[in-house]
C-alpha cells in the first residue's frame, strides 16, 4: 500500500522490510512464492519513546481546488495494546493519511519502523509529495480486512485484503496523474514492536501476487 516513486503508483506496494528471519513463518504467508515478503532487515537501534494513543496535530495544508488553505486533523494513532488488528490498521490509515493530506517526513517514525527501509522508502515519497504539492488519495469500497498469519509477543503479522474503489494521484490543482481502481489487493503487513513496553510500528507492506486462474 506504498509507493516506490510517486510518478509510477502501480509500484506501490513493493515496499520490504521487517525484522531479521522474525517475519514469523513467511511459509504461512503463501510459502516461498511469490506472494510471500520478499526481503527484511532490522532496524538500526532502539527508536524514540512514543505515546500511546494520539492525534497528530492539526495541520494546515494547500487546497487542491483554490488559492486558501484548509486544516485537516490527523488521524488517531493506536500504537499499543493486544488488540493488534486496530494497531496495524490504525498505523497504515496514518500512512494514507501522511499521503493524501499532510506529507511531512517528520511524522513518518509515528507509524514506521525507525531508521527501518521501509520508514526511509515511506519518507522518501512523502518529501517528493511535499516538494512537488501532489497528494495519493485513496478510498475503499469496504473496510480493511485483517488475518492473522502469526503472533509472536513482539512481532505479528497479518494477511490484508483491500478492496479498493480508487487511488488516483492528483497535482496541486486536484488533476488525476494516475488512476488505479477498482481493484482488489492483497498484503502481507507486520508489525513489530521492540519489547512490551515500546510501540508497535509498521515494519512491512508486501503486496501479494495476483491469483492466477488458468482455464484448459
Amino acid at each position: 500500500m506504498r509507493i516506490r516513486t510517486v510518478g509510477r503508483m502501480t509500484r506501490r506496494a513493493r515496499r520490504e522490510l521487517a525484522i531479521g528471519a522474525l517475519l514469523v513463518s513467511a511459509a504461512a504467508c503463501g510459502g516461498g512464492g511469490a506472494g510471500s515478503p520478499v526481503s527484511r532487515a532490522a532496524p538500526r537501534a532502539t527508536p524514540p519513546a512514543a505515546t500511546t494513543t494520539t492525534t497528530p496535530a492539526i495541520a494546515s495544508t494547500p487546497s487542491t481546488t483554490s488559492t486558501t488553505t484548509r486544516v485537516v486533523a490527523g488521524p488517531p494513532i493506536v500504537d499499543r495494546g493486544a488488540d493488534v488488528v486496530e494497531v496495524a490498521r490504525s498505523l497504515l490509515l496514518f500512512g494514507r493519511w501522511l499521503e493524501a493530506e499532510h506529507p511531512d517526513p517528520a511524522l513518518v517514525d509515528r507509524a514506521f519502523a525507525w531508521e527501518g527501509n521501509l520508514a526511509r522508502s515511506v519518507g522518501a515519497d512523502v518529501a517528493t509529495l511535499e516538494r512537488t504539492g501532489r497528494r495519493i488519495i485513496e478510498v475503499d469500497a469496504a473496510p480493511l480486512e485483517f488475518v492473522v498469519v502469526s503472533r509472536l509477543p513482539n512481532v505479528v503479522s497479518f494477511r490484508l485484503t483491500e478492496h479498493l474503489d480508487h487511488r488516483d494521484l492528483v497535482d496541486a490543482r486536484g488533476r488525476v496523474l494516475d488512476h488505479v481502481g477498482p481493484a482488489t489487493e492483497r498484503y502481507v503487513v507486520l508489525i513489530h514492536r521492540f519489547s512490551p513496553d515500546e510501540p508497535w510500528r509498521l515494519s512491512g507492506v508486501d503486496r501479494m501476487a495476483p491469483d492466477i486462474e488458468i482455464q484448459l
